[in-house]
């Protein structure tokens, strides 16, 4: 079958980004390559030790955060489309001497299932930061996290909210506020030409063209104890990185005002005040920040 432009366009740009990761201006792996990997803050505060568990790591580019996991005691598995970043992260774990307990697929998200040798049944589907705004089909892509977990599993996601993605503070209005990106509610992939990189901010890339979408729930509003079933999850797997809005005064969670943080918190998918069950974004976990995110897979 023929692969879709904006699948091999995506590709493309990501497989050149592997390279600008790993050189002097990427990310910085010191303290990996020291034996005591970290994650983002957020992660670090709300992540429930992983020793002894099963994960697989969606879209782990080239594994630093899966290597970050092996190193507590995590059997992980991670998936990636780039070829390059799976060979980086193979080449890693290689050299940190965690090749037996953390090993790299290289496939399409969508062919997880078939990619990924069974027995699935992982403890925790973990999932960060700029990941899925490169799926179109946003549905599949909770089926599949939902057969990858065992019953009673977690998934961990922690993501921008979408509604991040509507405003830019590259391109701002008269009056000073950010300008607008993309429609929110628009089903058409975002394509961007820039060629910047988000961690080295020097990098010119030559594959520059990507593709992107807008996740939203927004066209209808989910009772909390539906959006499992709503995303495929049913009785399979709870979310767990619910958001809790900082301002418990506020009695309607969305749609979200983009100055707001919203702090993901590791509770399940469950609301007390019956107000709150109108809830318009389901994202399981919501941060929301004042300006469009460099997103990475």
């Amino acid at each position: 079958m023929t692969e879709p432009e904006w699948y091999r366009a995506n590709c493309a740009n990501w497989d050149e980004r592997v390279g600008v990761h790993i050189g002097p201006g990427g990310y910085d792996l010191s303290d990996l390559r020291a034996g005591r990997g970290k994650l983002n803050a957020i992660e670090e505060a709300e992540l429930p030790p992983v020793e002894g568990k099963r994960l697989a790591h969606l879209q782990c580019h080239f594994g630093a955060d899966s290597l970050t996991l092996t190193q507590r005691g995590a059997e992980v598995i991670g998936l990636d489309f780039s070829a390059p970043a799976i060979e980086a992260a193979r080449k890693l774990a290689g050299e940190l001497g965690l090749a037996d307990h953390a090993r790299f697929v290289h496939a399409d998200l969508y062919e997880a299932l078939a990619a990924i040798p069974p027995p699935h049944a992982f403890d925790i589907v973990f999932v960060t930061w700029g990941a899925i705004c490169w799926l179109p089909d946003i549905s599949r892509w909770a089926q599949i996290v939902a057969a990858l977990l065992r019953p009673g599993g977690s998934l961990y996601l922690a993501e921008g909210h979408p509604t991040a993605y509507v405003f830019d503070d590259a391109t701002r209005s008269p009056d000073g506020t950010p300008g607008l990106f993309a429609p929110y509610f628009s089903r058409e992939p975002v394509v961007d030409t820039e060629g910047s990189d988000y961690v080295d901010p020097n990098a010119r890339l030559g594959n520059a063209t990507i593709y992107s979408w807008i996740p939203s729930f927004g066209r209808r509003r989910l009772q909390p104890d539906r959006i499992g079933h709503e995303l495929g999850m049913a009785s399979r797997a709870r979310c767990c990185a619910l958001a809790h809005v900082q301002d418990s005064r506020e009695e309607c969670v969305g749609p979200l005002p983009l100055a707001r943080q919203a702090v993901a918190a590791p509770r399940f998918l469950t609301f007390r005040n019956p107000r709150l069950a109108m809830v318009q974004e389901a994202n399981c976990s919501l941060i929301t920040r004042s300006s469009r995110l460099n997103s990475r897979s």
